[in-house]
């Protein structure tokens, strides 16, 4: 079960805790404007989302590489096929505010999670609201500011916190594009961190969107410390006006997997 651990793990990131963009590189970043001389922070707009992404993940046990389609339905759905490099789809989930469903083609088996689940299984909290924000790139709603903030050559250094999930923010807001392009988070409860750096900003529907994302989960559970690091690099990001499909139907031959008891 190892491998669908990883793979849905990889997708609950993927698909967002609290949004950035990188300061290590990108199309807009790196041809640079006139700095901002105050803080100012870019939202994205948008009512659907999609990307074609390829995916690389490593931790302790393994390295995994796949192909994947993301969508999203702002506020309500997120939607993501993973497939191999021979264009085989192993797996694919659905996620909603309330839960997250897994099917493991390749094992004929799915995962009914909850968020709950989720954040006991990782040491970490997470929502829906903080996986969307991931994966477009934008700061969760109910980010808390302090009123200090840093200013650096090329960033503005903000702190934060959000009280659902309950977690601590460093934000580093890019002065040449207005993105956060790194976030430093930290779980208030278990105190394991999470680092997000995005880069390579290109501008879609006039909008910078970061298309590469480096993201590092330190965290420790009854193994001891652990690190686990996902890339994601799209090659095609688009912001639909029309309604996507999210088709998803769980075979009557697939078996169910109870979370409580994955090794």
């Amino acid at each position: 079960m190892r491998l669908l651990s990883n793979s849905l793990y990889f997708l609950v990131i993927i698909i967002g805790f609290t949004a950035c963009k990188s300061s290590s590189g990108g199309s807009s970043a790196d041809n640079p404007k006139k700095k901002s001389t105050q803080l100012e922070i870019d939202i994205l707009e948008y009512d659907f989302y999609a990307s074609k992404a390829k995916i690389y993940f490593e931790d302790l046990a393994q390295e995994i590489k796949a192909n994947a389609d993301i969508r999203l339905k702002k506020d309500s759905i997120i939607w993501v096929s993973m497939r191999s490099a021979t264009g085989i789809e192993g797996v694919r989930a659905l996620i909603t505010k309330d839960s997250i469903l897994v099917i493991n083609r390749l094992e004929k088996e799915y995962y009914a999670y909850r968020f709950e689940d989720l954040s006991e299984k990782f040491k970490f909290e997470f929502d829906f609201d903080m996986i969307q924000s991931i994966i477009v790139g934008n700061i969760p709603l109910n980010t808390k500011t302090k009123s200090k903030v840093k200013r650096e050559k090329d960033h503005f250094i903000v702190n934060g916190s959000i009280s659902k999930p309950r977690a601590n923010l460093t934000m580093y807001v890019n002065r040449y594009i207005n993105k956060v392009d790194r976030v430093d988070i930290v779980d208030r409860k278990n105190q394991n961190d999470m680092r997000i750096e995005y880069a390579n900003f290109k501008k879609v529907s006039n909008q910078e969107v970061p298309h590469k994302a480096t993201l590092k989960l330190n965290y420790t559970d009854e193994k001891g410390s652990l690190i686990s690091t996902l890339e994601v690099t799209s090659s095609r990001i688009s912001l639909p006006e029309k309604s996507l499909k999210f088709s998803f139907s769980i075979s009557e031959k697939y078996k169910k997997v109870d979370i409580t008891k994955e090794k």
